[in-house]
């Protein structure tokens, strides 16, 4: 039983993140495949990580007035964790040499900046699958064009 509306916002939550979870570590803990194959795998799973997230900021707006700070940092905690396995994810790939050098930090909080629903907002025209593609190529290459001299 759960005294308020907030507790079950919360664990809510906190029982989507930690599905989110299991669901990435289920392909991160894939060491047969290379690191580049992983992440793909990820963003193509990411519709049920929107829909998550969708689902967390409308809540969240919600409920924002009546969460205390301890509740916020609880839900924060359980997204910690996804990042956790990015950043384990990215430092393979770095030592491997699939990523570039680049501290895996940098990469896993752009990697997650990329899984954000934010990130598509007005581009869903496109087609999911073209998104998906486009955003894990740029991920992979970068947006400069290097000269061919």
């Amino acid at each position: 039983h759960f005294p308020g509306k907030p507790e079950i916002f919360v664990e809510s939550i906190r029982h989507l993140a930690s599905k989110i979870h299991a669901m990435i570590e289920g392909i991160v803990t894939r060491t047969d495949l290379p690191v580049t194959v992983r992440l793909s795998l990820i963003v193509q799973t990411r519709r049920e990580f929107f829909a998550t997230m969708s689902f967390r900021e409308g809540l969240k707006e919600e409920a924002q007035q009546f969460i205390t700070a301890e509740q916020e940092g609880r839900i924060h905690q359980s997204f910690v964790r996804v990042h956790g396995m990015f950043r384990e994810l990215m430092a393979e790939g770095v030592v491997r040499g699939e990523l570039k050098q680049v501290n895996p930090d940098i990469l896993a909080s752009a990697f997650g900046q990329l899984m954000r629903p934010t990130a598509h907002e007005g581009i869903e025209y496109l087609g999911m699958e073209v998104i998906d593609s486009a955003m894990l190529k740029l991920f992979f290459e970068g947006a400069q064009v290097t000269s061919h001299n």
